[in-house]
């Protein structure tokens, strides 16, 4: 019966009794009963996999909407941590160790905004990293890091 489509699928309450048969100890002569469905078409839909694509696809956009929701957060917190970067370089109440500490967590910003778009493909950088320790520079040289200049 090649082309036949699922009467299941068809059906005019169809979410509903996807709802059914997807709750923990459904079961399926009862769902059938009461949506007046034959138990065996009913079978036949959730053995072919019916449900299960459905509930891939509401999953899948539930992931979309979690990670743009992510992202939303990350972008608010992105902005105050540039607020944050400049306030602590700027003017003449410089704070160098509050810059250092936001361009951090400026940086940890960086990469999980890359990991949530998927641009890193692992965890491992492609390059050498140089760790500085804070408490071990000046406070000239924690000044030149925090606003970028050389010396």
């Amino acid at each position: 019966m090649a082309g036949r489509k699922c009467t299941i699928c068809e059906h005019p309450e169809r979410k509903e009794i996807d709802k059914e048969c997807t709750r923990e100890g459904a079961i399926l002569r009862t769902i059938a009963h009461h949506f007046e469905l034959s138990e065996s078409s009913l079978k036949r839909h959730v053995s072919k996999g019916h449900i299960i694509a459905k509930i891939a696809k509401a999953v899948k956009a539930q992931e979309i909407v979690e990670a743009d929701d992510l992202l939303k957060e990350i972008r608010e917190i992105e902005e105050t941590t540039k607020e944050i970067i400049k306030s602590a370089t700027t003017g003449t109440d410089q704070k160098p160790y509050l810059a250092l500490k936001a361009i951090d967590t400026r940086h940890k910003q960086i990469e999980l905004k890359g990991k949530v778009l998927g641009s890193f493909k692992g965890d491992k950088p492609n390059g050498p990293i140089r760790i500085i320790k804070a408490e071990d520079l000046s406070d000239d040289e924690l000044a030149s890091i925090a606003t970028g200049r050389s010396e």
